[in-house]
């Protein structure tokens, strides 16, 4: 086939979401498909021509004539399209919990009325009417969000995002654990808890910040490492930033918990990284990947938003912490969980809804021909 992406960032950065689309495309190209990018960032790859600037999207398809286009984010209508990050009407739902409850009616009248907003409900508002689309979300939990904005299940297949099981693997090198938890300054016998996020607000480090006050008096010991692009805003001394590491794995590898309390995230890369590595997780229900956790194993899913929430999170973080036998059975499951998606059955599946999807185009084709 012919492909023909839509994106905003063809780019590898570290690991998690940013990644897929170039993982995909490479794969792909070397299963022989021709795969041409279309989007604003790019850095250039062995099996795909890239092409600069989604400004010139609609010169680029009528020049290509691709046999399949492909949106990456609802970016442009489009045959096919992959939606990982949720509508964004639903979203700011979700994202409305992250504020301070005295800021929320601020937020509200933000939402309605910002241009940005707006706009971006419009251009999602149009491409969900084109009745030939197919979607292709990325949890059920984003799948739910299709149904409310009218797209029929017939046109939307869920496929659950995968995890290069080689890469994200458990470690048996004790150096490597040591040498980073020596640089976190973690004691010998102390607990790390690992957060992985950018958007700290959306990811619910609130949440981390009264727990692990109140474990901290319990346990001098435990180390909150928070791994993302900027530091919290707040100082203590059960806190470690660790600024956007391009081997995150190691950060895994040196760490005993994944914290996971987002308020919104239609996946969560870093949760089943964090499974394949043997590490148990502890994740919100708002995170798509919960559905993988509650039915495969690998830790526990937890509320983020009623009033005992904090008591529930800080129950099970203080339950691993004193367990290591909990949390290596945890981990156990988690592995396995993780071994159920790997990369290559994922490109297996999306490659057969390509080529399903660009025959049932051929034919529409046909058929309108006079």
């Amino acid at each position: 086939m012919r492909l023909l992406l839509f994106t905003e960032r063809f780019r590898i950065v570290g690991a998690g979401a940013e990644n897929d689309a170039v993982s995909l495309c490479e794969e792909l190209g070397r299963r022989k498909h021709e795969v041409h990018v279309c989007a604003d960032e790019v850095d250039e790859q062995e099996h795909v021509q890239v092409h600069q600037g989604l400004e010139t999207a609609a010169a680029l398809e009528r020049r290509l004539k691709p046999d399949l286009t492909i949106d990456w984010g609802f970016y442009r209508a489009a045959d096919v399209h992959r939606v990982g990050g949720g509508v964004h009407r639903e979203f700011l739902k979700y994202a409305l919990m992250s504020a301070p409850p005295w800021l929320r009616w601020y937020k509200r009248l933000e939402h309605r009325f910002k241009k940005k907003h707006r706009s971006e409900i419009r251009s999602e508002e149009e491409i969900l009417r084109n009745p030939r689309a197919l979607y292709l979300p990325i949890s059920n939990f984003i799948a739910e969000q299709l149904s409310r904005a009218g797209i029929p299940d017939e046109r939307v297949q869920v496929l659950y995002n995968s995890v290069d099981t080689e890469r994200f693997a458990p470690d048996q090198d004790v150096t490597t654990r040591n040498e980073l938890r020596q640089q976190w300054n973690v004691p010998v016998d102390g607990t790390v808890l690992l957060f992985v996020a950018s958007d700290l607000r959306l990811k619910n480090a609130a949440l981390l910040h009264r727990v692990c006050t109140r474990l901290h008096q319990e346990d001098a010991g435990m180390r909150l490492v928070v791994v993302g692009k900027r530091p919290p805003r707040f100082h203590a001394p059960w806190l470690v930033w660790q600024p956007t590491m391009h081997d995150v794995e190691r950060a895994y590898a040196a760490a005993d918990i994944l914290v996971h309390p987002t308020f919104y995230d239609s996946f969560a890369n870093v949760v089943l990284e964090a499974m394949s590595c043997g590490k148990p997780v502890l994740v919100s229900d708002r995170a798509g990947v919960a559905e993988i956790v509650r039915a495969e194993g690998g830790g526990l899913v937890l509320d983020v938003v009623s009033p005992d929430a904090d008591e529930h999170w800080g129950r099970e973080i203080t339950a691993l912490a004193r367990d290591p036998d909990l949390r290596e059975r945890f981990g156990a499951k988690g592995r396995r969980a993780a071994g159920n998606h790997p990369f290559a059955d994922y490109v297996s599946q999306i490659e057969g809804v390509l080529q399903s999807c660009a025959a049932a185009c051929v034919s529409r084709k046909l058929g309108e021909m006079p």
